[in-house]
């Protein structure tokens, strides 16, 4: 998914039903451990606050060239 099709809580209350949300999906293992982070709006572009989701957003950070999943 792309970063700037998140949805931003703002306040607690927000937060917590957005997690709740989010964590629906869970049961049908869809999704595995969503949790929230913190993102501030830079124009028209949603970008995380914290270095770790930076590079999650980024994608896999293995070289998809090497290994068993080389094509």
């Amino acid at each position: 998914e792309n970063i700037n099709d998140a949805r931003i809580a703002d306040g607690k209350e927000a937060a917590d039903a957005l997690l709740a949300e989010a964590s629906a999906p869970e049961l049908d293992i869809v999704i595995v451990g969503p949790y929230l982070i913190d993102v501030e709006q830079q124009g028209a572009d949603i970008v995380p606050t914290k270095y770790r989701e930076v590079l999650r957003t980024k994608g896999p950070s293995v070289r998809e060239d090497l290994g068993y999943q080389a094509v």
